[in-house]
């Protein structure tokens, strides 16, 4: 298993890659370790590259991740998009139901890392009023 992520303060990003087998055990602890000491990450915008993954997360392993967001100090504050950057051409169904179990977050889909950041890219100027 391996799952890495960097943070950029700056740009209030975050970007988790997994790599191989990952089991819904090893995300469900990598991911209550990661949000419950930077419970703010739950505001920034979000890349889950899945390219190199191989596993067996399940919606229900979100279960405990969901609980924690719906507890957070500021729900509105989570408008912030989530990128998925994987080649499954069904995901869009999965980033969907994202959207119902963090309301408040929109889910994209990107089939390369550097689609993921041009969508964000794209979506920054449209709330800001540049498109």
């Amino acid at each position: 298993m391996t799952i890495q992520h960097t943070v950029d303060d700056a740009r209030r990003l975050l970007v988790i890659t997994m790599l191989g087998t990952v089991t819904g055990a090893e995300f469900r602890a990598f991911a209550g370790d990661l949000y419950g000491r930077r419970m703010e990450l739950f505001d920034y915008e979000c890349i889950l590259d899945l390219l190199g993954y191989e596993g067996d997360v399940g919606y229900a392993d979100l279960s405990p991740l969901q609980q924690v967001y719906a507890e957070r100090p500021e729900p509105g504050a989570a408008a912030r998009p989530g990128i998925i950057v994987t080649l499954d051409p069904n995901f869009h169904l999965w980033a969907a139901a994202l959207d119902e179990q963090f309301p408040g977050r929109k889910h994209y889909v990107a089939a390369s890392l550097e689609g993921a950041f041009s969508r964000l890219d794209g979506l920054r100027k449209m709330q800001a009023g540049h498109v």
